[in-house]
């Protein structure tokens, strides 16, 4: 139907999809204790340009909910197939 055509939505859509995968990533490394959390805060700094805080949050999340940040790359992956 032609949402989400533009170049400004792509961008958004794209990092998005970064957002989510770097999540697996982190999630995984961190919860078998092959990063720390100021790697992995570090590391979303430096990737997503996110600001030290917001990074900081999203960790605070992803240790309550071990797993969970997978489900996003999942769903949204199963839900572009239909």
């Amino acid at each position: 139907q032609g949402f989400l055509k533009t170049g400004e939505h792509r961008f958004v859509m794209l990092k998005d999809r970064l957002w989510r995968a770097l999540r697996i990533i982190i999630d995984v490394k961190t919860q078998t204790g092959k990063m720390s959390y100021e790697e992995a805060a570090d590391l979303m700094v430096r990737e997503l340009h996110f600001p030290r805080p917001q990074a900081e949050a999203d960790l605070n999340w992803y240790s309550q909910s071990p797993s969970v940040p997978m489900g996003y790359a999942l769903g949204w992956s199963i839900i572009n197939r239909l």
